[in-house]
Protein backbone atom coordinates (compact mmCIF):
# COMPACT_ATOMS: atom_id res chain seq x y z
CA UNK A 1 0.00 0.00 0.00
CA UNK A 2 1.27 3.29 -0.99
CA UNK A 3 2.60 5.52 1.99
CA UNK A 4 2.15 9.15 1.83
CA UNK A 5 3.76 11.48 4.20
CA UNK A 6 2.42 15.00 4.96
CA UNK A 7 4.73 17.72 5.69
CA UNK A 8 2.98 20.66 6.91
CA UNK A 9 3.40 23.83 9.98
CA UNK A 10 2.16 21.55 13.34
CA UNK A 11 0.70 24.98 15.39
CA UNK A 12 -1.01 24.14 18.80
CA UNK A 13 -2.58 27.74 18.81
CA UNK A 14 -4.19 28.49 15.15
CA UNK A 15 -7.60 26.99 14.13
CA UNK A 16 -6.76 27.42 10.66
CA UNK A 17 -3.54 25.51 10.77
CA UNK A 18 -5.17 22.76 12.94
CA UNK A 19 -8.41 22.58 10.28
CA UNK A 20 -6.12 22.74 7.13
CA UNK A 21 -3.94 19.37 8.50
CA UNK A 22 -7.57 17.94 9.29
CA UNK A 23 -8.84 18.74 6.09
CA UNK A 24 -5.56 17.85 3.95
CA UNK A 25 -4.97 14.34 6.04
CA UNK A 26 -8.92 13.33 5.56
CA UNK A 27 -8.97 14.25 1.59
CA UNK A 28 -5.78 12.51 1.23
CA UNK A 29 -6.99 9.04 3.20
CA UNK A 30 -10.39 8.94 0.85
CA UNK A 31 -7.66 8.79 -2.03
CA UNK A 32 -4.82 6.53 -0.14
CA UNK A 33 -5.57 5.05 3.67
CA UNK A 34 -2.03 5.13 4.75
CA UNK A 35 -1.80 8.88 4.66
CA UNK A 36 0.27 10.32 8.01
CA UNK A 37 1.16 13.60 9.23
CA UNK A 38 5.16 13.44 9.50
CA UNK A 39 6.81 14.84 12.59
CA UNK A 40 10.12 15.31 12.00
CA UNK A 41 13.22 15.14 14.59
CA UNK A 42 15.34 18.03 15.68
CA UNK A 43 18.59 16.24 13.40
CA UNK A 44 16.37 17.40 10.47
CA UNK A 45 16.53 20.59 10.78
CA UNK A 46 20.04 20.75 11.49
CA UNK A 47 20.71 20.63 7.85
CA UNK A 48 19.77 23.94 7.11
CA UNK A 49 22.91 25.24 9.22
CA UNK A 50 26.61 24.93 9.27
CA UNK A 51 29.09 25.38 12.12
CA UNK A 52 28.72 23.87 15.75
CA UNK A 53 27.19 27.27 16.87
CA UNK A 54 25.09 27.33 14.55
CA UNK A 55 23.37 24.07 15.77
CA UNK A 56 23.75 24.66 19.18
CA UNK A 57 21.35 27.38 18.78
CA UNK A 58 18.70 25.46 16.61
CA UNK A 59 18.82 22.61 19.31
CA UNK A 60 18.19 25.01 22.46
CA UNK A 61 15.65 27.13 20.34
CA UNK A 62 14.12 23.61 19.79
CA UNK A 63 14.48 23.25 23.18
CA UNK A 64 12.70 26.01 24.02
CA UNK A 65 9.75 25.92 21.66
CA UNK A 66 8.97 22.19 22.61
CA UNK A 67 8.79 23.43 26.62
CA UNK A 68 6.44 26.45 25.83
CA UNK A 69 4.43 24.01 23.69
CA UNK A 70 4.26 21.47 26.61
CA UNK A 71 2.97 24.73 29.30
CA UNK A 72 0.55 25.58 26.48
CA UNK A 73 -0.94 22.46 26.34
CA UNK A 74 -2.02 22.55 29.92
CA UNK A 75 -3.43 25.66 29.47
CA UNK A 76 -7.36 25.52 29.09
CA UNK A 77 -7.41 26.20 25.51
CA UNK A 78 -4.24 24.03 25.04
CA UNK A 79 -6.49 20.85 26.30
CA UNK A 80 -9.37 21.62 23.70
CA UNK A 81 -6.39 21.85 20.87
CA UNK A 82 -4.85 18.55 22.23
CA UNK A 83 -7.87 17.06 22.59
CA UNK A 84 -8.34 18.09 18.60
CA UNK A 85 -4.68 16.56 17.48
CA UNK A 86 -6.39 12.85 18.46
CA UNK A 87 -8.96 13.55 15.28
CA UNK A 88 -4.70 13.98 13.17
CA UNK A 89 -3.11 10.75 12.50
CA UNK A 90 0.14 12.36 12.53
CA UNK A 91 3.52 9.67 12.92
CA UNK A 92 6.29 9.33 15.47
CA UNK A 93 8.99 11.92 14.79
CA UNK A 94 11.73 10.56 12.19
CA UNK A 95 15.04 11.63 11.18
CA UNK A 96 14.98 12.28 7.62
CA UNK A 97 18.13 10.51 7.42
CA UNK A 98 16.32 7.04 8.42
CA UNK A 99 15.64 5.16 5.38
CA UNK A 100 13.76 2.56 6.16
CA UNK A 101 10.69 5.07 7.11
CA UNK A 102 10.58 6.55 3.66
CA UNK A 103 7.24 7.53 2.37
CA UNK A 104 6.15 6.19 -1.61
CA UNK A 105 5.09 9.96 -1.50
CA UNK A 106 5.00 13.06 -0.07
CA UNK A 107 2.96 16.33 0.16
CA UNK A 108 4.00 19.99 1.79
CA UNK A 109 1.14 21.59 2.21
CA UNK A 110 -1.50 23.80 2.71
CA UNK A 111 -1.01 26.64 5.00
CA UNK A 112 2.05 29.08 4.47
CA UNK A 113 5.18 26.27 4.56
CA UNK A 114 6.94 28.50 1.66
CA UNK A 115 6.76 31.94 3.78
CA UNK A 116 9.98 33.24 4.26
CA UNK A 117 9.42 35.57 6.75
CA UNK A 118 7.88 33.05 9.13
CA UNK A 119 11.21 30.69 8.49
CA UNK A 120 9.61 28.53 6.11
CA UNK A 121 11.01 27.58 3.12
CA UNK A 122 13.90 24.90 4.69
CA UNK A 123 15.34 22.31 3.41
CA UNK A 124 12.03 20.40 4.77
CA UNK A 125 9.40 22.38 3.22
CA UNK A 126 11.18 21.91 0.37
CA UNK A 127 11.32 17.92 0.40
CA UNK A 128 14.89 17.99 -0.16
CA UNK A 129 15.83 15.19 1.55
CA UNK A 130 13.72 13.70 -1.06
CA UNK A 131 15.84 12.97 -4.40
CA UNK A 132 12.87 11.45 -6.42
CA UNK A 133 11.74 14.63 -8.39
CA UNK A 134 7.66 12.41 -9.06
CA UNK A 135 7.67 11.42 -5.26
CA UNK A 136 7.37 15.41 -4.23
CA UNK A 137 3.64 16.76 -4.24
CA UNK A 138 3.13 20.62 -3.06
CA UNK A 139 -0.60 20.89 -2.10
CA UNK A 140 -2.10 24.68 -1.54
CA UNK A 141 1.32 25.86 -0.54
CA UNK A 142 1.46 29.20 0.42
CA UNK A 143 4.19 31.82 0.22
CA UNK A 144 1.59 34.33 2.07
CA UNK A 145 3.66 37.58 0.79
CA UNK A 146 3.66 39.59 -2.28
CA UNK A 147 7.55 39.80 -2.65
CA UNK A 148 10.55 37.86 -1.40
CA UNK A 149 14.30 38.20 -0.70
CA UNK A 150 16.50 37.27 -2.96
CA UNK A 151 17.71 34.21 -0.20
CA UNK A 152 14.33 32.89 -0.90
CA UNK A 153 14.34 33.49 -4.39
CA UNK A 154 17.41 31.35 -4.95
CA UNK A 155 16.31 28.75 -2.71
CA UNK A 156 12.77 28.31 -4.97
CA UNK A 157 15.37 28.70 -8.36
CA UNK A 158 17.70 25.99 -6.93
CA UNK A 159 14.59 23.51 -5.57
CA UNK A 160 11.10 23.83 -7.56
CA UNK A 161 12.42 23.27 -10.90
CA UNK A 162 10.60 20.45 -12.37
CA UNK A 163 13.61 18.10 -12.25
CA UNK A 164 13.96 18.61 -8.49
CA UNK A 165 9.74 18.44 -7.81
CA UNK A 166 7.14 17.37 -10.16
CA UNK A 167 3.94 18.08 -8.75
CA UNK A 168 3.42 21.62 -7.70
CA UNK A 169 0.32 23.87 -7.19
CA UNK A 170 -0.13 27.07 -4.81
CA UNK A 171 -2.90 28.30 -2.72
CA UNK A 172 -2.71 31.91 -4.24
CA UNK A 173 -2.39 33.44 -7.52
CA UNK A 174 0.04 35.90 -6.49
CA UNK A 175 2.21 32.70 -5.07
CA UNK A 176 1.69 31.02 -8.32
CA UNK A 177 2.81 33.83 -10.50
CA UNK A 178 6.06 34.38 -8.58
CA UNK A 179 6.98 30.32 -8.47
CA UNK A 180 6.33 30.75 -12.48
CA UNK A 181 8.59 34.00 -12.77
CA UNK A 182 11.17 32.53 -10.95
CA UNK A 183 11.39 28.53 -12.58
CA UNK A 184 9.69 29.34 -15.83
CA UNK A 185 7.44 26.59 -15.24
CA UNK A 186 4.33 26.17 -16.93
CA UNK A 187 2.82 23.78 -15.22
CA UNK A 188 1.79 24.94 -11.57
CA UNK A 189 -1.74 25.01 -10.98
CA UNK A 190 -4.02 26.84 -8.77
CA UNK A 191 -5.76 25.05 -6.22
CA UNK A 192 -8.30 25.48 -2.77
CA UNK A 193 -7.41 25.55 0.44
CA UNK A 194 -8.03 22.04 2.11
CA UNK A 195 -10.80 23.13 3.82
CA UNK A 196 -12.81 23.84 1.20
CA UNK A 197 -12.34 20.35 -0.10
CA UNK A 198 -14.73 18.85 2.90
CA UNK A 199 -18.20 19.24 2.69
CA UNK A 200 -20.56 21.38 5.44
CA UNK A 201 -21.62 17.70 6.22
CA UNK A 202 -17.99 16.67 6.88
CA UNK A 203 -17.35 19.94 8.81
CA UNK A 204 -20.68 19.61 11.04
CA UNK A 205 -19.91 15.82 12.00
CA UNK A 206 -16.94 17.09 14.02
CA UNK A 207 -18.50 20.24 15.34
CA UNK A 208 -18.85 20.30 19.46
CA UNK A 209 -21.28 22.75 21.41
CA UNK A 210 -19.14 24.99 23.56
CA UNK A 211 -19.31 24.16 27.05
CA UNK A 212 -20.88 27.59 28.35
CA UNK A 213 -24.45 29.30 27.00
CA UNK A 214 -24.02 31.04 23.84
CA UNK A 215 -26.64 33.91 22.72
CA UNK A 216 -29.80 32.40 20.31
CA UNK A 217 -28.77 35.40 17.63
CA UNK A 218 -25.20 36.78 17.38
CA UNK A 219 -22.76 38.64 15.95
CA UNK A 220 -19.04 36.72 15.33
CA UNK A 221 -16.01 38.27 15.09
CA UNK A 222 -12.52 36.66 14.83
CA UNK A 223 -9.72 39.01 14.49
CA UNK A 224 -6.27 37.76 14.15
CA UNK A 225 -4.74 41.41 14.26
CA UNK A 226 -6.15 44.58 16.65
CA UNK A 227 -10.22 44.32 16.66
CA UNK A 228 -10.42 48.39 16.24
CA UNK A 229 -13.91 47.47 15.42
CA UNK A 230 -15.50 46.85 18.64
CA UNK A 231 -17.52 50.24 18.85
CA UNK A 232 -19.18 49.98 15.64
CA UNK A 233 -19.92 46.17 15.56
CA UNK A 234 -21.31 46.85 18.92
CA UNK A 235 -23.55 49.37 17.80
CA UNK A 236 -24.74 47.50 14.42
CA UNK A 237 -25.76 44.54 16.58
CA UNK A 238 -27.58 46.39 18.74
CA UNK A 239 -29.46 47.98 16.42
CA UNK A 240 -30.27 44.56 15.00
CA UNK A 241 -31.27 42.66 18.54
CA UNK A 242 -28.13 40.83 18.48
CA UNK A 243 -25.41 39.72 21.02
CA UNK A 244 -21.40 39.68 19.99
CA UNK A 245 -19.22 37.33 20.37
CA UNK A 246 -15.27 38.31 20.21
CA UNK A 247 -13.97 34.66 19.59
CA UNK A 248 -10.22 35.80 19.68
CA UNK A 249 -10.38 37.65 22.76
CA UNK A 250 -8.23 37.28 25.65
CA UNK A 251 -10.41 39.11 28.32
CA UNK A 252 -13.06 36.33 27.93
CA UNK A 253 -11.43 33.20 29.14
CA UNK A 254 -14.74 31.38 27.64
CA UNK A 255 -14.55 32.17 24.33
CA UNK A 256 -10.64 32.63 24.43
CA UNK A 257 -10.40 29.24 25.68
CA UNK A 258 -12.80 27.46 22.45
CA UNK A 259 -10.62 24.39 20.43
CA UNK A 260 -11.26 23.70 16.88
CA UNK A 261 -14.43 22.01 16.77
CA UNK A 262 -16.15 24.77 19.01
CA UNK A 263 -14.98 26.89 16.48
CA UNK A 264 -16.60 25.39 13.73
CA UNK A 265 -19.93 25.65 15.66
CA UNK A 266 -19.76 29.05 16.51
CA UNK A 267 -19.20 29.72 12.57
CA UNK A 268 -22.24 27.04 11.88
CA UNK A 269 -24.68 29.29 14.53
CA UNK A 270 -24.02 32.39 13.80
CA UNK A 271 -25.89 35.22 12.60
CA UNK A 272 -23.21 37.11 10.70
CA UNK A 273 -19.07 37.42 11.24
CA UNK A 274 -16.64 40.37 10.87
CA UNK A 275 -13.32 39.02 10.34
CA UNK A 276 -9.58 39.89 8.79
CA UNK A 277 -8.81 35.84 8.93
CA UNK A 278 -8.67 33.78 5.84
CA UNK A 279 -9.64 30.33 7.34
CA UNK A 280 -12.66 32.34 8.79
CA UNK A 281 -13.79 33.76 5.65
CA UNK A 282 -13.41 30.17 4.02
CA UNK A 283 -16.19 28.81 6.62
CA UNK A 284 -18.29 31.34 6.58
CA UNK A 285 -18.44 30.27 3.22
CA UNK A 286 -18.69 26.53 3.58
CA UNK A 287 -21.50 27.49 6.86
CA UNK A 288 -23.34 29.40 4.45
CA UNK A 289 -23.15 32.88 6.51
CA UNK A 290 -22.97 36.94 5.31
CA UNK A 291 -19.69 37.80 6.38
CA UNK A 292 -17.14 41.03 5.94
CA UNK A 293 -13.40 41.32 5.96
CA UNK A 294 -11.72 43.92 7.48
CA UNK A 295 -7.62 44.80 6.90
CA UNK A 296 -5.32 43.55 9.68
CA UNK A 297 -3.98 45.93 11.69
CA UNK A 298 -0.72 44.51 13.19
CA UNK A 299 2.39 46.01 13.74
CA UNK A 300 4.83 45.00 12.24
CA UNK A 301 3.94 42.11 10.00
CA UNK A 302 4.09 42.25 6.32
CA UNK A 303 0.97 42.78 4.18
CA UNK A 304 -1.46 39.80 5.18
CA UNK A 305 -4.29 39.95 2.26
CA UNK A 306 -2.30 38.12 -0.61
CA UNK A 307 -4.17 35.19 -0.07
CA UNK A 308 -7.22 36.95 1.19
CA UNK A 309 -7.89 39.01 -1.89
CA UNK A 310 -7.16 35.79 -4.01
CA UNK A 311 -9.70 34.02 -2.43
CA UNK A 312 -12.27 36.70 -3.22
CA UNK A 313 -11.51 37.50 -6.37
CA UNK A 314 -12.09 33.73 -7.33
CA UNK A 315 -15.21 33.56 -6.17
CA UNK A 316 -16.20 37.04 -7.30
CA UNK A 317 -16.60 38.09 -3.68
CA UNK A 318 -14.30 41.42 -3.96
CA UNK A 319 -17.73 43.65 -2.43
CA UNK A 320 -17.02 41.43 0.73
CA UNK A 321 -13.89 43.11 1.79
CA UNK A 322 -14.82 46.80 3.29
CA UNK A 323 -13.26 49.88 5.14
CA UNK A 324 -16.66 49.95 7.81
CA UNK A 325 -18.24 47.96 9.42
CA UNK A 326 -21.57 49.65 9.37
CA UNK A 327 -22.99 47.94 6.09
CA UNK A 328 -26.71 49.04 5.28
CA UNK A 329 -28.32 45.30 4.89
CA UNK A 330 -25.56 43.78 6.33
CA UNK A 331 -27.35 40.13 6.95
CA UNK A 332 -28.23 40.03 2.93
CA UNK A 333 -26.19 37.17 0.90
CA UNK A 334 -26.35 35.34 -2.33
CA UNK A 335 -23.65 32.31 -3.00
CA UNK A 336 -25.33 30.64 -6.16
CA UNK A 337 -22.75 31.73 -8.08
CA UNK A 338 -20.41 31.11 -5.21
CA UNK A 339 -20.98 27.39 -5.04
CA UNK A 340 -20.59 26.78 -9.09
CA UNK A 341 -17.78 28.01 -9.01
CA UNK A 342 -16.80 25.88 -5.77
CA UNK A 343 -17.96 22.88 -7.29
CA UNK A 344 -15.53 23.66 -10.35
CA UNK A 345 -12.44 24.75 -8.09
CA UNK A 346 -12.87 22.06 -5.89
CA UNK A 347 -13.19 19.09 -8.59
CA UNK A 348 -9.64 20.85 -10.90
CA UNK A 349 -8.21 20.65 -7.21
CA UNK A 350 -9.38 17.30 -6.52
CA UNK A 351 -7.90 15.99 -10.07
CA UNK A 352 -4.42 17.81 -9.36
CA UNK A 353 -4.44 15.58 -6.16
CA UNK A 354 -5.24 12.53 -8.12
CA UNK A 355 -2.83 12.62 -10.85
CA UNK A 356 -0.03 13.35 -8.64
CA UNK A 357 -0.37 10.50 -6.49
CA UNK A 358 -0.43 8.06 -9.58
Amino acid sequence: MTKIGIVTIVDYNNYGNRLQNYALSTTLKKLCPNARIVTFKNDARLNDNKGIIKNLEMILKHFYTDVKIGLYMTSERGKRFSEFNKLLDMSESISIYNKNKKCDKYVVGSDQVWKPTYRRLSSIDLLTFEKNSRKKIAYAASIGIDEIDDVAKNKIKKHLTKDDFAFISLREESGKRLVEDITGRDDIVHVLDPTLLLSFEEWEKIEKSPSFEIPEKYILTYFLGQNTYKKDILQLANENTLEVINLNDKTSSDYYNVGPREYLYLFHHATAIFTDSFHAIVFSLIYDKPFYVLDRKQTGMNNMNSRIDSFLKTFGLEDRHVKSVLQKNFLEKDYCKVYEILEKERKKSLDFLINSLK
